[in-house]
């Protein structure tokens, strides 16, 4: 028997994939409130604080692309090895400094790294069509967002016993290192797409019918047939969905950046910050969910309620003082926004569908990168003058977005 042959015959394990999808999640969410509230209460230049929030966000606009022909070559498992421990590496700066120059530095090249994880883990999954699927997928999900949410509500219990958000920095690399320990020891080269292929073709099986009705409806909850049957007649202009997006995107600056510094400039304990942002992100995460099950009708009526309800709630986040205020209007937003990405999600799978491909997603995550590195770099200069300016300009962008989302919703038909 040939070690090919041998290796489809070994048990692929798919847990590895689970620990570092969940780990890097809070790591990340640790992280991403640290640091407007560590560098502001060092006295570093806003601008510059600014900058640092979005680091890894400049180099991991591009790495993704660059890096896909060396994954390619060297396979999945090195790939993701090289990403996390090249994390780690980055990381363990800082246990020795956390000079601003020297942390940009620092993310900047994680940002870079990263480039090698999120696309082959997912990638590990789609080589083995041996496996379902479907229920590897959504493991994988609800891995990454509950690493998400349980980021938030470990900082909020650290920052609760010892109030010293330096603590973060220290605690945050440790999880990248046991992922490390996971991918090097454990994590497993996937079937090749090639010998994927193979296998079917041998079984008989045939991708050409994915895009049956109840293939279709299956895969995109598609729950209205009547959806599925007009789609095809139904013209979606891709701004609409790159404006929910974009408005997403912004709101989340808006919960990740400039609330963190306003709580300190209003000297809130720092672990109020991480604690409201677990609240937000739960009312989020459930709308977005619900969002999924909108009818093209509706898709073109409740996001526009979302962009107005942001606008009321973001400007309201700049005039109020009040910590409870905080706690109401941080949840409407969650609420809000995720009905925002749930939309923007749905009509780029109609897009996907109608056209055959998935260079609409693909769009998609690119707007999402571009947008979470400008929203802090704004939000940062306009606080220059005034943190509440910063909420009053995303305020004026999502009443903006949503005169040019009714402008082109009427085109929806």
């Amino acid at each position: 028997m040939s070690s090919d042959d041998l290796s489809l015959n070994i048990k692929w394990r798919f847990w590895p994939i689970i620990v570092v999808s969940l780990l890097l999640p809070i790591n990340n969410s640790l992280i991403i409130l640290a640091i407007p509230i560590y560098f502001f209460q060092q006295g570093v230049n806003i601008e510059f604080i600014g900058i640092l929030a979005a680091g890894t966000t400049f180099t991991y606009c591009v790495s993704p692309l660059v890096l896909n022909n060396i994954s390619e070559r060297i396979g999945r498992k090195r790939s993701v090895i090289i990403g996390v421990v090249g994390m780690a590496a980055s990381q363990s700066i800082f246990y020795l400094t956390l000079s601003p120059i020297i942390f940009l530095i620092a993310r900047l090249f994680e940002g870079f790294i990263t480039g090698f994880i999120w696309a082959n883990l997912q990638s590990s999954i789609s080589d083995n069509t041996q496996h379902d699927h479907s229920k590897y997928v959504a493991k994988y999900n609800f891995s990454w967002t509950f690493g998400v949410l349980l980021g938030f509500l470990m900082g909020a219990i650290v920052l609760f016993f010892v109030n010293n958000i330096l603590y973060i920095f220290y605690i945050a690399p440790v999880l990248v290192f046991i992922a490390s320990l996971t991918v090097i020891i454990f994590f497993q080269e996937s079937v090749s797409d090639r010998e994927s292929r193979t296998l079917n073709s041998a079984s008989g099986d045939s991708n050409l019918s994915i895009y049956n009705d109840e293939s279709v409806s299956k895969k995109y909850k598609l729950n209205d047939k009547q959806d599925l049957r007009n789609l095809q007649n139904y013209k979606i202009p891709l701004i609409v969905p790159i404006i929910f997006v974009i408005g997403y995107c912004f709101a989340r600056t808006s919960v990740n950046f400039i609330y963190p510094i306003k709580s300190e400039i209003l000297q809130f304990p720092s672990y109020t910050a991480y604690l409201l942002a677990f609240f937000s992100l739960i009312t989020q995460i459930t709308t977005i969910t619900l969002s999924s099950y909108l009818s093209l009708r509706n898709l073109k009526r409740i996001p526009l309620i979302s962009l107005v309800s942001l606008c009321v709630v973001v400007f309201l986040l700049g005039i109020t003082q009040n910590f409870y205020v905080f706690v109401f209007l941080l949840f409407v937003l969650g609420f809000f926004n995720g009905v925002l990405y749930g939309a923007s999600l749905k009509l780029v799978l109609y897009l996907n569908i109608q056209k055959n491909t998935s260079k609409y997603a693909s769009i998609n995550e690119s707007i999402i990168g571009l947008s979470f590195m400008v929203g802090p770099i704004i939000a940062a200069y306009v606080a220059h003058f005034s943190i509440n300016w910063s909420f009053y300009l995303f305020s004026l962008i999502f009443l903006s977005f949503f005169f040019v989302s009714v402008f082109y919703a009427r085109k929806m038909q």
